[in-house]
């Protein structure tokens, strides 16, 4: 028999992989036992509410509540034919530059509290934990996809159920190449993503909560994606996000790990990208353009190590009146800037035996030049 059916380009493309994969012979094969297992799991579900998977493949309860949230029990998932067939680590369409257009319309930049003209508190400066920009590159990837295919912005659980299917296991993809490629914890790729295997969840609901988003007690989002201003969203109990016009800009531009065959000893991210960001964030992002100000000119005064710097951090940026500012927190709030400072070649750690020294690149002093904040 011959059905032929409608499908979004999100659905082809997952269906794509499945096949790529080479456990089923085609897209019939797929595709047939997509809908078995779904019978299944309809006439599992019955009454129940929630299911877990033995391992001869029955269906029995509390499954789903292990694997995507409460609100999404009825959407519809695939389960793999051969479950003992491990899934080779690879980058997954989701995160790869296709033609994905230019959205009708963008979220628009959120409103800030502070002014590019402020001192601002160190402890306001972005969570210290935001502290890679590769991360932040792939989601943005993920949501211009989503955003294409469904024609708007895209529902908070859907896009962490859809990258959590997928992000671990780039992650291992990135492991294995790093330690291939002999890269130290510094130059990894795979620093921040997530991995499959033991431990995986908190590291998945670590990599999401960071570097996609995380619904706080007050109904607003928080995340590396919304402090560098590159999605804003709809509140609500399922809030919808979307990319401002940066964000998908950033998305759009092409990266040297995800769009290429072999990432050997790249960048994490291209000129161009860098360039994008930089120009956004001095522009749009106050509090991160006053961290790397501060930074740089305290580097340029010759604070040139992490403990020197952070010494000179304390005498210069205060901290919010009530605040106590404690060595762990001044040490991480500079250690979170400096790596994200370095994923933008503003600076570049020079080890020497077991000290670091920060040396600034020409791209830190044309920022310098070019940065809305005067001395």
């Amino acid at each position: 028999m011959i059905i032929c059916f409608e499908c979004s380009q999100l659905t082809k493309r997952i269906l794509d992989e499945i096949v790529s994969k080479g456990q089923y012979e085609d897209y019939g094969e797929a595709i047939t036992t997509a809908i078995e297992n779904l019978g299944v799991l309809h006439r599992e579900l019955t009454g129940k509410g929630s299911l877990i998977i033995e391992s001869h493949g029955k269906l029995k309860q509390e499954f789903i509540d292990n694997v995507m949230n409460a609100s999404l029990k009825n959407d519809l998932f695939t389960l793999n034919k051969n479950k003992s067939k491990k899934e080779e680590p690879s980058i997954p369409g989701l995160f790869r530059l296709n033609d994905f257009g230019k959205p009708p319309h963008f979220a628009p930049i959120p409103e800030d509290n502070w002014s590019f003209a402020e001192a601002i508190p160190l402890n306001k400066w972005i969570f210290a934990m935001y502290n890679r920009l590769l991360p932040a590159k792939v989601n943005c990837r993920a949501l211009a996809h989503m955003q294409n295919d469904l024609e708007g912005s895209v529902p908070y659980n859907q896009i962490r159920l859809e990258i959590s299917k997928i992000a671990g296991i780039f992650g291992d993809y990135l492991r294995k190449h790093d330690k291939n490629a002999g890269l130290n914890r510094d130059d990894a790729f795979a620093t921040a993503f997530p991995h499959t295997g033991k431990g995986s969840d908190k590291s998945m609901e670590r990599y999401l909560n960071q570097f996609l988003g995380y619904v706080n007690k007050e109904g607003n989002i928080e995340s590396l994606l919304y402090s560098f201003k590159l999605i804003n969203y709809e509140p609500s109990e399922n809030p919808k996000i979307m990319l401002t016009e940066a964000g998908w800009k950033f998305a759009s531009l092409e990266n040297n790990i995800l769009d290429s065959q072999n990432p050997g000893n790249n960048s994490k991210l291209s000129s161009q990208e860098i360039d994008c960001l930089l120009q956004h964030i001095s522009h749009n992002v106050p509090v991160e353009n006053y961290a790397y100000t501060t930074i740089i000119k305290l580097i340029l005064n010759g604070n040139d190590s992490p403990s020197n710097l952070d010494n000179a951090l304390k005498d210069t940026v205060k901290v919010e009146q009530g605040t106590k500012l404690t060595e762990s927190f001044l040490s991480s709030q500079r250690s979170g800037a400096v790596s994200r400072m370095s994923d933008l070649d503003l600076i570049k750690r020079i080890r020497k035996g077991v000290n670091i020294n920060y040396e600034l690149t020409s791209r830190a002093h044309k920022y310098m030049e070019n940065t809305d904040v005067t001395s």
